[in-house]
């Protein structure tokens, strides 16, 4: 059986001062819903921009497929 690493995709979104926080909302809910995303961070600055960190589990399978055997002659 082969081992599975699990490892981050961290992907950080900025969102205006201008944006509203109903539509910031469904944007990350779409991101979640469809895209397996989850909310890793939030950041809101006092001139009212937000950032954002989510992250979502990257799988990496280690091959199984046996390399390097000697030729039978």
């Amino acid at each position: 059986m082969s081992k599975v690493k699990s490892h981050w995709e961290i992907r950080e979104i900025n969102f205006g001062y201008h944006s509203i926080i109903n539509d910031t909302k469904d944007i990350l809910t779409d991101l979640a819903e469809y895209g397996q995303w989850e909310l890793h961070r939030t950041r809101i600055y006092p001139n009212g921009q937000k950032r954002v960190w989510i992250k979502r589990k990257v799988l990496r399978v280690k091959s199984s497929i046996i390399t390097g055997l000697p030729k039978i002659v």
